[in-house]
């Protein structure tokens, strides 16, 4: 199963990209994202917030 969840996530990826897309939903399982721009990842963000406390 893994070469086939690889495929699409790699679909899922050019697609989200060619289009623009911020977040990708999988339905199918619930609520889960299945792609995020990591421009909207604020982890560094966060931990440089916490180094200041």
């Amino acid at each position: 199963m893994d070469p086939l969840q690889k495929r699409v996530a790699e679909a899922v990826n050019r697609l989200a990209k060619a289009n623009g897309y911020d977040l990708v939903f999988d339905k199918s399982e619930g609520k889960s994202i299945i792609f995020a721009d990591p421009k909207l990842d604020k982890s560094e963000d966060i931990l440089r917030e916490l180094r200041l406390k």
